[in-house]
């Protein structure tokens, strides 16, 4: 009886502890409406190197540039940050991708940066091989150091922000997108 206790009381410490743990790392999620960037993160890009999917280094700042280098007629890039480990993430990401052709055509481009622990090129792999399994037509940068996330100071994921053609952020909202609102705000089509 007294073991069956022990193990009940583990059951439900070990239960509250995750609990604790997920309400801190998402309190931000939960608890943040959506706000302008400039009171949510800092207004100037870090100088930081980040490594593409494809093994390169760059720049945050280059990343954004060559989205709209390659594209004159993009209006917008959404960064979406994302990790493995945050279950929001995971579910928005077929969703972002399933859109990225209407955003396209009217624009905007997407920009996933990762922040699992990404060390190594083998780190790296294993966050692609989930990202090749829910949208396997998004790319991502890869954070190594998670100096990036550090120097924006975003404190919870999901985290989305949206930027222009001239790298000013105009939106950011912690937790899952809300698609209907970005649509409508910024990503419909430009009237003529």
């Amino acid at each position: 009886m007294a073991e069956r206790r022990a193990r009940i009381w583990l059951v439900i410490s070990a239960a509250l502890l995750f609990l604790g743990l997920w309400v801190f790392l998402f309190r931000g999620a939960l608890f943040a409406p959506a706000m302008p960037v400039s009171a949510s993160v800092s207004g100037k890009i870090p100088s930081t190197d980040l490594i593409s999917d494809a093994g390169e280094v760059l720049s945050f700042e280059g990343a954004i540039l060559k989205l709209f280098d390659d594209d004159a007629s993009a209006r917008y890039t959404l960064i979406v940050f994302w990790a493995t480990w945050c279950t929001p993430c995971l579910q928005e990401l077929p969703l972002v991708e399933k859109r990225l052709l209407t955003w396209e055509s009217s624009g905007t481009r997407v920009l996933l940066v990762n922040f699992d622990n990404a060390h190594t090129s083998e780190d790296r792999e294993k966050a692609l091989v989930w990202l090749r399994s829910l949208a396997p037509s998004l790319k991502t940068i890869f954070d190594p150091r998670d100096s990036l996330i550090q120097g924006l100071e975003i404190s919870a994921l999901p985290f989305n922000a949206l930027v222009d053609r001239n790298l000013n952020w105009i939106w950011s909202a912690y937790g899952s997108l809300n698609f209907d609102e970005l649509e409508k705000r910024f990503i419909s089509p430009p009237q003529k």
